[in-house]
């Protein structure tokens, strides 16, 4: 196992890095322009505008997801890679409390896009009377609740002991440290991915109850790793050139994180083709409807896009 690197040499503050502050800034403007017009879709389509918001949340969930996921890994196995951008991956976990609370919306509103939500549809569905013990309002809270309780502890709880690491000087005062941080990482992860799996069937699986997929969870988390270590990289390409990120951004560690990223992407094209071959082969009458959906009605250029640009095209780059 490689020592980990530290990263007390990366800024901890935007104030550090004005081109950082000018993005922030620009981020802030596009954000308050957003919110405007959300205003403005709940008011005329609340229907759509909460389906449009259940998508919007579930991609920074988990961009949010991924940078946690990504933290744990570096402080687990170590490496340069995760030097240079964990301060980054770090901040971008802190915001799962925040995104918590933005998720309340939708639990007032979960009849508008969840079919076992409504009383109606329930009583008049066989296989939804099944499932009303596990879907049901009061536990689908109780178990979105127990999800960020995790997730927040450990975004909190990773950066404290790393930031003692990185006070420490001398490998040996720190070694203590690191052991524990390393613990923390490995049940971390276990408990992430329990809890990622689940959240997965509850606020996407379940938009279509007679589906199912017992993969569908792993591939939505390594989604997480895909999205975050690439924004990651285009973050550290713009700031490149600041200090004192420049001093840690070399080549080498670049082409780490290009690989990185190449293997989460053939991971994950790993993960969806199995999810689809499984379901191909079964053929079975309450499985393919959701391929169906995804492949007609000009969907199949979406597909056909996703599967050249997100596993073709980076064996080219």
């Amino acid at each position: 196992m490689s020592e980990p690197h530290s990263a007390s040499t990366i800024p901890s503050r935007a104030g550090s890095m004005p081109r950082l502050s000018r993005l922030q800034a620009g981020a802030l403007v596009i954000g308050l322009l957003g919110a405007g017009l959300s205003w403005l879709g709940m008011a005329t389509d609340p229907t759509q505008f909460f389906r449009s918001y259940l998508l919007a949340w579930l991609f920074w969930v988990g961009l949010s997801l991924g940078c946690l996921a990504l933290s744990m890994l570096h402080h687990l196995v170590g490496g340069a890679w995760g030097a240079l951008i964990v301060r980054l991956l770090e901040a971008g976990a802190r915001l799962l409390p925040v995104l918590a609370c933005a998720g309340v919306p939708l639990l007032w509103h979960l009849e508008l896009l969840y079919p076992w939500a409504r009383p109606e549809l329930v009583a008049a569905d066989e296989l939804l009377r099944h499932k009303v013990p596990y879907l049901n309002i009061p536990f689908f809270t109780q178990r979105a609740v127990g999800y960020f309780v995790i997730w927040s502890a450990l975004a909190w709880l990773l950066p404290v002991l790393a930031r003692r690491v990185d006070r420490l000087a001398h490998p040996d005062a720190t070694r203590g440290l690191r052991r524990a941080l390393q613990i923390l990482s490995a049940g971390g992860i276990v408990l992430h991915a329990l809890a990622v799996t689940f959240a997965a069937v509850d606020w996407m699986m379940s938009l279509e109850p007679a589906w199912y997929s017992t993969i569908y969870g792993i591939l939505w988390l390594v989604g997480h790793l895909v999205v975050t270590l690439a924004g990651a990289i285009l973050m550290v390409a713009t700031l490149a050139e600041a200090q004192p990120l420049g001093n840690v951004a070399r080549p080498s560690v670049a082409h780490d994180l290009g690989n990185l990223l190449l293997a989460f992407v053939m991971l994950w094209t790993y993960v969806s083709f199995a999810q689809f071959l499984v379901i191909w082969a079964a053929n079975l009458p309450e499985e393919i409807p959701w391929y169906l959906a995804r492949t007609q009605g000009g969907w199949e250029w979406v597909a056909i896009t996703l599967v050249v640009l997100h596993f073709f095209v980076p064996f080219l780059l």
